[in-house]
């Protein structure tokens, strides 16, 4: 999947603004790219853009979208192509499976509804293929379980429900907004090991949304920094995470807690997020860099490209190196 220029507009009676502003990524056959950023940096309404289910009151301004040669969004217009995609070549699993899932529908019916849409299988041979499903991803029982309701499975089980859901068709490309964020740490190391051996399995390419560096240290082979609804940096998770080149970065890398390397304190990123529907002029986040120049409160800033295929949006991106007190999470994760 290539992304060019993608922009996601909020419109209602009181506001309309841009809330992810020019965005460009890709991702290529069997690779997992991570995206990661704070609550409202517009990482979850760029995996949604991607798939057509924007939520109700924003939309797709500008920019394109292919999938191996086909435009699914062209000068910000959604084409006929994606809804024959979503779900068959491209799978979604979503952060909170209890609201994604219907309460009053068997998980079962659920899945085999996917299966029966997207390739005309009979309904005796979709249910066998849940079944099949159910059981690969973990769950026990699984040729009782898939009659029964969402709630009752644990909040571990509904997100293996919801990973069987979105591979059913076996796709080639799975998004995933913060699959573990509600998790606990052994249900979502189990849940991220799944992941990997689907992707072994299957040869799936992936697009992984995530406030923890830590995940993206684990699943990506890539990695793209957003703040603010742009991306300020992108490049190899392992040469990004040891060597960050946007004060940002480095702020995400310095807050997150290092189990194996305990510190007496965080290095907290000073003050908020801005609001994304009205950013402040310049560099997004000029207010909270701890090395602004006068020129950073002002014009606009796309991505420098570096070497080694990665880009930051830093015009001081020589300097960042300077400003780091710890090491982050790839000293830990490897």
């Amino acid at each position: 999947m290539d992304v060019e220029g993608l922009t996601i507009d909020v419109r209602n009676r009181n506001k309309h603004a841009s809330v992810v502003r020019g965005v460009s990524l890709s991702v290529g056959v069997g690779e997992a790219l991570g995206i990661v950023g704070e609550s409202g940096s517009g990482k979850s309404l760029t995996l949604r853009a991607l798939l057509g289910v924007l939520p109700k009151g924003t939309e797709v301004a500008s920019g394109s979208i292919c999938y191996r040669g086909d435009m699914l969004v062209k000068d910000g217009c959604e084409t006929d192509k994606m809804r024959s995609l979503r779900g068959r070549e491209i799978g979604m699993v979503f952060q909170d499976a209890t609201s994604a899932l219907d309460p009053v529908i068997r998980v079962g019916d659920q899945i085999t509804e996917s299966l029966r849409r997207h390739t005309g299988v009979r309904r005796r041979a979709a249910t066998v293929r849940t079944i099949e499903l159910m059981g690969r991803m973990g769950i026990p029982d699984a040729r009782r379980r898939v009659r029964q309701y969402p709630h009752e499975f644990s909040g571990g089980m509904r997100q293996r429900v919801m990973i069987a859901m979105a591979i059913a068709c076996n796709p080639s490309l799975l998004l995933c907004d913060e699959p573990t964020t509600a998790l606990d740490v052994t249900t979502q190391t189990e849940i991220l090991e799944l992941l990997a051996e689907l992707r072994q399995e299957q040869g799936l390419a992936m697009i992984f949304v995530s406030h923890d560096l830590g995940v993206i240290a684990e699943v990506c082979e890539r990695v793209c920094v957003m703040y603010c609804g742009e991306i300020v940096e992108a490049g190899a998770r392992a040469e990004v995470f040891a060597a960050p080149r946007h004060p940002y970065t480095l702020g995400l890398i310095e807050s997150a807690p290092d189990i194996e390397a305990p510190s007496p304190a965080l290095v907290a990123i000073p003050g908020e997020a801005p609001d994304p529907t009205a950013p402040p002029a310049g560099c997004r986040f000029n207010p909270r860099c701890p090395m602004p120049l006068e020129d950073c409160r002002s014009g606009g800033f796309p991505l420098i490209p570096l070497p080694g295929e990665r880009a930051t949006a830093c015009i001081r991106h020589e300097r960042t190196g300077s400003l780091r007190h710890r090491r982050g999470p790839e000293a830990s994760s490897g």
